[in-house]
C-alpha cells in the first residue's frame, strides 16, 4: 500500500461518551436519515462506550478482509457506486483471521487492538468505505444493542493547511470494539453519515471548515 503522512491515515481513539470521537478520515452512510438520530440542539444522540482505530490507505479498494479473503475485483454492497462492509469480529480465531493489506506498523496497530479485546465481554465491528482525500470522517456515537448496531458518522473538510487531492477518494477502515460479546452479527443494522458535523464536533477539529451537503443515507438489516 502506498505510504501516506500517518497523522492522516491512522488514528486511536477511546469513547465513553460523546466526547470520544474519531477524529480521522471515511466517507458513506446507511440507514434512517441523521435527522432521527439527533437531539433538537443538533447534537448525536448518547453514545455507548467504545474504542476505535483507523486505518486509511490510498485508491479505493478494501484493505481488510474477512477470512484472509479479499472480495472479487469490482464487487460492491447494494447499489450505492462506492466500496463499503461492515464485519462482526466475535471470536479470537475469527480476528486472527482477518487480513491486513497495509504496512507494518499499520497491522501491527490493528493486530494490538484485535488481541486487546476480551471477546467474552466485547466485540469489534471493522466498517470499511471510501472517503473523498479532502474529508476527515468522526464517529459521533455507537449503540450496541442485543440485536441491533447503530454507528453515526460525520464529514468535514480537512484544514486548508493540510495536503489532499481533490477529487480523489481513498478508503478507510475504523475497528470499533464495543462492550457486548454478540454471539451473531445482530439483524438490525443501521448508521448514518452527514456532510456537516455538529457543533461540539467542529469545535473538537479547532476551527476546520464543514460542508453543508445533505446527509446521505442507506439500509442494512431489518427493523
Amino acid at each position: 500500500m502506498p505510504s501516506i503522512d500517518r497523522s492522516r491515515r491512522r488514528l486511536l481513539a477511546a469513547g465513553g461518551s460523546l466526547s470520544a470521537v474519531i477524529a480521522g478520515c471515511t466517507g458513506f452512510s446507511e440507514s434512517e436519515s441523521i435527522e432521527h438520530n439527533v437531539t433538537e440542539g443538533g447534537e448525536p444522540m448518547p453514545s455507548d462506550e467504545y474504542e476505535s482505530l483507523t486505518l486509511r490507505a490510498d485508491g479505493a479498494e478494501p484493505f481488510v478482509y474477512p477470512d484472509g479473503e479479499p472480495p472479487e475485483d469490482g464487487e460492491k454492497t447494494g447499489s450505492r457506486p462506492y466500496e463499503r462492509s461492515v464485519e462482526f469480529v466475535l471470536s479470537d480465531d475469527e480476528a486472527s483471521a482477518i487480513r491486513i493489506d497495509a504496512d507494518d506498523e499499520d497491522v501491527d496497530d490493528a493486530r494490538t487492538f484485535l488481541e486487546a479485546t476480551d471477546f467474552e465481554t466485547e466485540s469489534v465491528v471493522i466498517d470499511q468505505r471510501e472517503i473523498e482525500d479532502c474529508y476527515r470522517r468522526h464517529l459521533l456515537s455507537v449503540q450496541a444493542n442485543p440485536d441491533e448496531f447503530r454507528t453515526q458518522f460525520c464529514q468535514s473538510l480537512k484544514a486548508p493547511t493540510t495536503p489532499c487531492e481533490a477529487d480523489v477518494t481513498v478508503m478507510e477502515a475504523v475497528f470499533v470494539r464495543v462492550q457486548r460479546a454478540y454471539e451473531a452479527a445482530p439483524s438490525s443494522r443501521a448508521s448514518s453519515e452527514s456532510r456537516s458535523c455538529p457543533p461540539s464536533e467542529r469545535a473538537v477539529t479547532d476551527g476546520e471548515r464543514t460542508s453543508t451537503n445533505d446527509t446521505a443515507t442507506d439500509e442494512e438489516g431489518g427493523r
